[in-house]
């Protein structure tokens, strides 16, 4: 996956709302009409979005941001179940090596373990499908408004 100067990604779903853009967006998510709806409602919302199909295009986005420092995102969404890596253990892969950047993640399957999981991760929030978009607006308000992880300096 290349990204060009603007941050769009071959293989990645990228559009830009032509209004005012608030915030930059990376959603990850294997379900082509789940994914939908959340870029969607996000690009409605004035975002800037990426949109990619699972967590190793996702991580291969985060890697790409960082190498070329490009702006990094302000909010990652992505499905917990996804082929390759799931949500969560990427989600403690970013922490572990120091981004704090806030994460929703979003799952069919929303246990005990898997909320305590990522609510231990920090400045993340886990949210069952199916939702709606108020819905995945407060969980992201949640992970952005919850303590840092304290593991080490953040590259974003």
């Amino acid at each position: 996956m290349d990204l060009t100067i603007d941050g769009s990604a071959e293989g990645a779903t990228r559009r830009k709302y032509t209004g005012r853009v608030a915030k930059r967006i990376l959603v990850a998510e294997d379900d082509d009409d789940t994914r939908e709806f959340v870029v969607s409602g996000l690009l409605e919302d004035g975002h800037e979005v990426i949109g990619v199909g699972d967590g190793a295009q996702l991580a291969e986005c985060l890697d790409i941001i960082a190498r070329d420092s490009l702006r990094p995102p302000d909010l990652i969404a992505m499905d917990h179940h996804m082929p390759g890596r799931t949500g969560l253990e990427l989600l403690e892969e970013l922490r572990t090596s120091g981004v704090t950047t806030p994460v929703v993640v979003m799952t069919a399957f929303l246990s005990r373990d898997v909320r305590a999981r990522v609510e231990r991760a920090g400045r993340a929030a886990a949210i069952a499908k199916p939702f709606n978009l108020l819905e995945l607006r407060a969980a992201a308000l949640r992970a952005s408004a919850t303590k840092k992880p304290s593991s080490g300096p953040a590259p974003y």
